[in-house]
């Protein structure tokens, strides 16, 4: 018999096509059997030639195979069921729309990437569309090293993308340049372990965009989510564009003006790594007890930006910083020309009668104030109160003649002649008036030394006195 027709089918894992096993394209057939033979077919690719494809039971995707849609290709959901399934390693989808149709009230994910049972690594999606589904579009459930790019999700009831759930671990998976729009809760939602997902490998490497979603832009409840890449958020009902759980921490590298975002209120520590190089009038607002490990940085790139820490019931909110050691909380103006930090409220210190506003290397230039400063003078706090000596009385009558009248230095450097003149009294002429009367200057609180040492290893020294204390002194013995 002469052979009238060959098939790719017919060669060894060969890509064939879903014509080849009967498939119509034309919306009407159902080419559920049809399409599900050829991906049992042992073939690593599966072609589907252009046109739209009814199904009414969930495509189930094979081990190490490609679904492959040449041109236009919509598979078409005419029962209330899943697109597809990637239930094995390496099942693999690219160029294909999953659409239900309009006779169909969905309850299902667009697309499943692993099962409870069975977890798919190594799935790829490559320019899938996923719309009109019920509850998820994309669901990465159970699987690592999972792939998503280029995709779009749309007309969603559930999530966009929803990565994981209580029954199993996902890491290192990656969402790159995928969009999300008309999204019923979140446009991706990294689920919460409930005690799974704590290898130190958990993480996804993300970047995307995603519009008009009813809840959050980007719902983090992860362990272990690292955030990198461009991201553009805008949520059409949402009040907040990417929202941190309970346990939850991300690194982000760049995200675009408008962005809010929030950390849940909770007695357990958020994790955030680095929020770095924020767009242009980024507000953050801040719930619960986020803890920034590496840094936190707002509108690197705007003119504007707001870090709000708000609750609707009265709580306490801290800026702590961990560890052992000597640490520091620093707000730089980096290569900005200037920095003004606003503070509305009482700003008080951690302990009472314990720390220094600025110290002898780094000074404040001046103090505007309506009133002057408040110095207890407390009798109840006071002991060994007791008249100047004849000796102290010495030193206040020989300081006062000392008052002089002198430019500051670094005034003059940047000045020059226009520094202006100030009057006061020179810290080494004070110990001196104490020393020629057999007295340490030291041991009186108006006199000041400073010690420390500069960047460069080389230890430094500043005078100083406090003027309410010496001209009360000079008073006392006139």
């Amino acid at each position: 018999m002469a052979l009238t027709k060959a098939h790719n089918r017919m060669i060894a894992n060969a890509p064939v096509s879903v014509k080849d096993y009967g498939a119509v394209g034309d919306g009407t057939t159902d080419d559920t059997t049809a399409i599900q033979n050829a991906l049992d077919s042992s073939s690593s690719q599966v072609i589907i030639p252009e046109g739209t494809y009814k199904i009414t039971t969930a495509l189930s995707i094979p081990e190490s195979t490609l679904l492959i849609g040449e041109k236009n290709v919509t598979i078409k959901v005419f029962s209330d069921i899943e697109g597809a399934i990637c239930s094995a390693p390496g099942a693999n989808i690219t160029g294909v729309v999953f659409d239900v149709d309009s006779s169909v009230t969905s309850t299902k994910n667009g697309v499943e990437i692993g099962t409870a049972s069975t977890k798919a690594n190594s799935c790829v999606l490559f320019q899938v569309n996923v719309t009109n589904f019920g509850n998820n579009g994309i669901h990465i459930k159970n699987g690592n090293f999972v792939h998503l790019e280029q995709c779009r999700v749309e007309a969603i009831s559930n999530d966009g993308i929803h990565c994981s759930d209580d029954t199993a671990d996902t890491q290192a998976s990656t969402i790159i340049n995928c969009y999300c729009i008309n999204i019923g809760r979140d446009a991706y939602h990294f689920e919460d372990q409930s005690g799974h997902g704590t290898g130190s490998n958990n993480h996804m490497v993300f970047g995307g965009n995603a519009f008009n979603y009813d809840r959050y832009g980007v719902y983090f409840g992860y362990k272990g989510v690292y955030f990198i890449g461009d991201v553009e958020l805008g949520g059409g009902s949402a009040t907040t564009d990417i929202y941190f759980d309970t346990g939850s921490f991300g690194n982000f590298a760049r995200i675009t003006p408008a962005t809010r975002v929030s950390f849940a209120s909770s007695t357990e520590k958020n994790r955030n790594e680095a929020i770095t190089r924020a767009g242009a009038d980024t507000n953050f607002e801040i719930q619960g007890r986020p803890y920034f490990g590496d840094g936190f940085f707002v509108s690197e790139e705007g003119t504007t930006g707001e870090l709000l820490v708000s609750q609707t019931a009265a709580s306490e909110y801290s800026f702590a910083v961990g560890g052992s050691g000597a640490s520091s909380l620093k707000f730089p103006k980096g290569s900005a020309t200037s920095l003004t930090s606003i503070f509305g409220g009482v700003i008080l210190p951690e302990t009472n009668n314990q720390y220094s506003f600025g110290n002898g290397s780094f000074r404040w230039t001046e103090i505007f104030a309506t009133n002057g400063t408040i110095n207890t003078s407390d009798r109840n706090q006071k002991q060994d109160i007791r008249q100047l000596t004849s000796a102290e009385t010495a030193v206040a009558t020989a300081l006062k003649p000392l008052l002089r009248a002198f430019r500051w230095q670094d005034a003059v450097t940047e000045k020059g002649d226009n520094a202006r003149v100030h009057f006061g009294i020179i810290a080494q002429d004070v110990a001196d008036a104490f020393t020629a009367q057999g007295l340490d200057a030291n041991d009186y609180g108006m006199f000041c030394s400073d010690t420390w040492t500069d960047e460069d290893g080389n230890e430094q020294t500043s005078l100083g006195v406090r003027y309410t204390e010496l001209l009360a002194f000079i008073i006392a013995a006139t």
